[in-house]
């Protein structure tokens, strides 16, 4: 084969590796913006201030309303493209709510319940992140990924700091770190951290108005709706050369690749370098 000839095939090659990436690239940014979970209260709102009058007004007195409620509640939300948890809530909500009340229990046990779920998840409706723990294989996956020598590590929504407990036992020369939002986890993390010997810290904040520059590694398991946004934050102030690790897929990331942990949930981890074009 001439030389011609083979420069013709080393480019129609590179032409289909492009095409290829292309075609992933594309596919994955699809399920990524299917799976985006957009914000439910607006749809909650709308969902109930129609399916509630409704009941009312049109169910026949042979019927129980709250059913009719209920069976209104799950086929508007998803009309209105709610997640099937929310159709799950939507289904069982106004049932439970009228058989709460023809119990005649005192308010204040309602009260208690939403003080103590506020405690341990936050307010989970406006940061849309739930309460999401690592699993072992997966702290073993994130733990191979880590660079050599000292770093500088953050976990960010740390939960009860089971993540950086582990690493600081493995890693003791290296800085660990977690910020975490709902009261309980952020408790629990720091009696983990009195308990231990491993040296890690454990601060109680909103991670998005806590900065990065400081970090060689960040890891975030979070959710699928936040990511767009923490990756652009991440990319504003990381340095250049640090790593951002996701147990979610991170649109717009370029250059990086994933580790799948094993685990039973199927984890992946993503893995996205900071290059040296920050956004602005």
């Amino acid at each position: 084969m001439s030389a011609a000839a083979k420069a013709r095939a080393e480019q129609a090659g590179r032409r289909r590796v492009i095409a290829r990436s292309a075609k992933c690239d594309a596919a994955n940014s699809g399920v990524t913006a299917s799976r985006e979970v957009r914000a439910p209260l607006p749809r909650l709102a709308a969902t109930y201030a129609i399916s509630l009058p409704l009941a009312v007004v049109l169910t026949p007195e042979a019927l129980p309303w709250e059913a009719a409620a209920a069976s209104s509640a799950v086929a508007l939300g998803w009309l209105f493209g709610l997640a099937p948890w929310w159709l799950a809530i939507n289904a069982l909500f106004v049932p439970a709510l009228s058989w709460g009340l023809a119990l005649e229990v005192s308010p204040l046990w309602a009260l208690a319940a939403l003080l103590a779920l506020l405690a341990v998840y936050g307010s989970v409706w406006a940061s849309r992140v739930p309460l999401f723990f690592t699993g072992e294989r997966t702290l073993e996956a994130l733990a191979g990924l880590l660079p050599k020598g000292e770093i500088a590590f953050l976990d960010a929504g740390c939960g009860d700091a089971r993540v950086v407990a582990g690493l600081a036992r493995a890693r003791p020369e290296s800085r660990f770190e977690g910020i975490e939002h709902a009261l309980v986890p952020w408790l629990m993390g720091v009696a983990r951290a009195w308990r231990d010997d491993a040296p890690f810290y454990v601060r109680r904040g909103n991670l998005w108005g806590h900065g990065l520059t400081q970090y060689d590694v960040v890891y975030a398991y979070l959710s699928p709706a936040v990511m767009p946004r923490f990756w652009e934050k991440a990319r504003r102030e990381m340095r250049p050369g640090t790593l951002l690790v996701s147990a979610f897929h991170v649109p717009g990331m370029k250059g990086g690749h994933y580790v799948e942990t094993g685990d039973a949930m199927g984890t992946r981890l993503h893995v996205c370098p900071i290059g040296p074009e920050r956004a602005s």
